[in-house]
């Protein structure tokens, strides 16, 4: 539940930062070229950055089911299947 709500919290926030940045460099006064640069620029940077978020929550997650695993089962409830 908590993770759901961090996840849509996040995906929210690029979201957000997105449109936010296009729209910034839509309303500056520059030429088209300088523009296309600068959307480029920017479309790798955000692309680099939810790369290296993925491998921090890929690495989270691995790490959390790792802990899962090893933890004691609670009295009473089913044995996970293998």
């Amino acid at each position: 539940m908590k993770t759901d709500l961090i996840l849509g919290l996040g995906i929210g926030f690029f979201a957000g930062v997105l449109v936010g940045g296009v729209t910034a460099l839509l309303l500056a006064p520059e030429s088209g070229e300088e523009l296309r640069g600068q959307i480029r620029v920017k479309a790798g940077e955000g692309s680099q950055y939810i790369k290296d978020s993925y491998g921090d929550v890929s690495d989270w997650v691995v790490d959390q089911t790792g802990k899962l695993r090893k933890a004691k089962p609670v009295e009473g409830t089913p044995e996970p299947a293998s």
